[in-house]
This record gives structure tokens, C-alpha cells and sequence, in this order.
């Protein structure tokens, strides 16, 4: 089989930036197949995270760099996005280390940015965070839930006031759209 080789002679070519901590693999491209590694077990997750992100107008994300259901690379998305800032604030309560919270703190604003650079769609009643950055009209529900869990974790973690807005404006906007009353739901 045909030998990968990265640009420093490496065995990856082309690593893909995935969001390692939350899929604990990396996507590798080796033609036009993407193969999916685990994650070596002497690498710490949140420390693989870090180097991998890449600068998205004033936030730092996760991007995927490969065409998927009729994105272009590079295209982010908000489940993996609140799962990463979710990932990196526990491990720095559990770690100790502030790089992460650092590390998390400049992804948030990726939430406030508007698609296809961000994921925040804004609404009357709040807002919608996408699960892929170049789709605005693709509603996905498990997608929506877990980016309002990593939202509001982070937030529960840090007690930042900026993460508990966009939990709250995510969970208006879930609320008005399934025809609910915020009564009954923390909202501060």
C-alpha cells in the first residue's frame, strides 16, 4: 500500500482538523478516501485540540476540510463546537491547566458570528446554532440539543455571563419553536 507522507515527512498526509477531543480520531485524507485513526493514547485530548484550531473571524473553531452533504471546506459546525468548548472547560477544572479555558474562551464567539463564517442564526425569539456552518435552513435536532448541553455546561463551568446568554438565547429559540413557555426552564 501506498506510503502517507506529510509535509515534514510525517506519516499523515494532509490531517484533517477535526475536533479530536470529541471523536477521539483523526480523519486523515489518503486519496480521495478519508480514513479515520484513534486517537493515540499517550496524547491528551484537550491537548490535541488546541493546535488544531483555526481562525474564523474573531473565534477560533474547529474546521472540517472535506466536502460533506454539499459543503465546501473549510465549514464548521456548532455541535462539535459547543462539544469542544465543553470538553476543554472540563479539563481544565479537572486539570488545572488555564491554556484551555483560554482555548475555549476564543471559540464562544463563533456562536455570536453569523453563517457561513459562524453558526448563530438569529431569530425573533432568539437564536439558532447550525450544525453546519454552510447549511442556514438544516434544523437538526440532536444536533441543536447537544450544542445547548456543551453551551450550557461551559457556562455551568466558567459562570460566564457572554456562555449564558447564547445558552439562553439558544434555549428561547428552541422553546418558541416547539411552542413552549419558558416557564419552568432556569433561564438565569
Amino acid at each position: 500500500s501506498a506510503q502517507l507522507r506529510g509535509p515534514a515527512g510525517s506519516p499523515a498526509e494532509a490531517v484533517s482538523r477535526v475536533v479530536v477531543g470529541v471523536l477521539g480520531v483523526i480523519a486523515i485524507r489518503r486519496d480521495e478516501d478519508m480514513i479515520a485513526l484513534p486517537v493515540l493514547a499517550h496524547f491528551g485530548e484537550q491537548d490535541a485540540m488546541i493546535p488544531l484550531a483555526a481562525r474564523r473571524g474573531a473565534a477560533l473553531a474547529w474546521e472540517y476540510y472535506f466536502d460533506f452533504g454539499g459543503g465546501r471546506p473549510p465549514w464548521t459546525s456548532g455541535m462539535s463546537q459547543a462539544t469542544g468548548i465543553q470538553a476543554l472547560a472540563r479539563a481544565t477544572r479537572r486539570l488545572g491547566e488555564t491554556v484551555y479555558l483560554e482555548t475555549a474562551r476564543r471559540a464562544l464567539p463563533l456562536f455570536e458570528q453569523a453563517p457561513p463564517l459562524g453558526v448563530r442564526q438569529s431569530t425573533s425569539a432568539g437564536a439558532r446554532y447550525l450544525i453546519y456552518s454552510y447549511a442556514p435552513g438544516l434544523h437538526v435536532v440532536n444536533a441543536a440539543v447537544q450544542t445547548l448541553v456543551g453551551l450550557f455546561d461551559y457556562a455551568e463551568f466558567t459562570g460566564e455571563t457572554t456562555a449564558r446568554e447564547l445558552f439562553r438565547a439558544g434555549l428561547q429559540a428552541w422553546c418558541y419553536r416547539r411552542s413552549l413557555k419558558l416557564s419552568g426552564f432556569a433561564t438565569n
